[in-house]
């Protein structure tokens, strides 16, 4: 199946798109959707297909709002930006072009989101591209002022234009062009070039490709009823564990059917499903459907490994740190060995459960164990202080005030 790659531009750039994807034949299927302002994005981003694996923009003020405004996004976003060559030839063309012009004649919109002169970037010794500073620069701004600035540098050309303080304008800014050429202004866009596109259009493709392996991880989830003391209520929660987990799969796109092990109900999955059961690690959704129908508590493992062994014994672990909460809860163990959890919607710890010297000093002189001692140390990171209370302490370990 060819890859599918979303291309987020404008109708002033549509044509170009169209040509330049013709003509690098790359072998991935594209769809173009253009927008008229920065305004659009965000809904012309909910409005992209579901097969879309990627997206490329042209520009990285689009890249930056997408990405601010659609933090969690499992997609690929890349920019069809500039490198410096592009810069260069641009300006020596209008250079020949227009007989007489100079450096302070001209408004280059780009250079001026770099902080700097037109002449002092000419000077520059590049020791970083222009691409790459053009990113630090757009990390700045909040995101209204991402939202606002195709709107800001259409005013500052007309300004300048107006009061003939520039001869020419170049912007990188593809939604203004229309109306600064309306307004009589000589404006220029600073396209990239193609062998520029067609390595975006590579790394892009490589990606995708690289997302599509880690989708395929292994992964297991592994759920149990709490423990009770009489053998008939025990097996009546299982068998309900059971019928409810059918139902809860029924209702699911992925298949994943319980199987029921000596450790609990085991069902096997990959990265991608895990990571939509727990809305991007946050969030388990099975405790969400299942808690109320239930009527007791019950915990959710989430293993995840390079091989089905690892994500299996990951899954028990993370099942027996999710049981130790009160009333039931769920955690993850990642291939790197991280604990993550509480699954509950709320703030989540990150523990890594690699033991250094100083965590074994400190199970060893306090008599907790290795896991613990971590749990404590993430928790208090996440608070922030070095003095916590016991309720504070255990609402981040889901355990009782008591036990903190």
């Amino acid at each position: 199946m060819r890859i599918q790659i979303a291309i987020i531009t404008t109708e002033f750039l549509r044509d170009f798109i169209n040509d330049s994807m013709r003509k690098l034949d790359l072998g991935f299927a594209f769809s173009i959707h253009p927008y008229g302002s920065f305004e659009d994005l965000p809904d012309i981003y909910r409005s992209l297909p579901d097969t879309a694996q990627g997206v490329i923009t042209t520009g990285g003020f689009v890249t930056q709002i997408l990405a601010r405004s659609f933090p969690d996004t499992r997609r690929i976003i890349r920019t069809f930006n500039n490198d410096d060559a592009d810069v260069y030839k641009l300006l020596l063309n209008l250079m020949q072009r227009h007989q007489g012009l100079t450096l302070d004649r001209m408004f280059v919109d780009p250079v001026d989101v770099l902080g700097t002169t037109l002449q002092g970037y000419v000077a520059d010794e590049m020791a970083v591209s222009f691409s790459t500073r053009l990113d630090q620069a757009l990390a700045l701004p909040s995101l209204d002022s991402l939202i606002a600035m195709d709107g800001y540098y259409r005013a500052m050309h007309l300004r300048l234009w107006e009061e003939k303080a520039i001869d020419v304008s170049v912007t990188r800014f593809s939604s203004i062009m229309f109306a600064l050429r309306d307004a009589g202004l000589r404006a220029y866009f600073a396209y990239p070039s193609l062998a520029y596109m067609g390595r975006v259009c590579h790394e892009t493709m490589q990606a995708v490709r690289l997302q599509q392996l880690r989708d395929n991880q292994t992964a297991t989830i592994l759920i149990t009823p709490g423990k009770v003391d009489d053998p008939e209520e025990y097996r009546r929660r299982i068998e309900l564990t059971h019928k409810a987990l059918i139902r809860f799969s029924s209702l699911t796109p992925y298949d994943l059917m319980p199987r029921l092990t000596s450790h609990g109900f085991e069902l096997l999955a990959n990265r991608k499903a895990v990571s939509a059961l727990t809305e991007g690690f946050r969030n388990c959704r099975i405790q969400s459907a299942m808690k109320g129908l239930l009527g007791f508590p019950f915990s959710v493992g989430y293993g995840l490994g390079e091989t089905i062994y690892q994500a299996r014994m990951n899954a028990v672990d993370a099942n027996r740190e999710a049981a130790l909460a009160q009333g039931g809860s769920s955690c993850l163990v990642n291939e790197r060995d991280e604990l993550i959890g509480p699954l509950e919607g709320g703030a989540r710890l990150v523990v890594s459960r690699d033991v250094s010297p100083e965590v074994r000093s400190v199970s060893r002189r306090s008599g907790l164990s290795y896991i613990t001692v971590q749990k404590i140390a993430a928790a208090v990171r996440s608070i922030g202080e070095e003095r916590v209370t016991a309720r504070e302490l255990a609402e981040k370990l889901s355990i009782t005030p008591r036990s903190a």
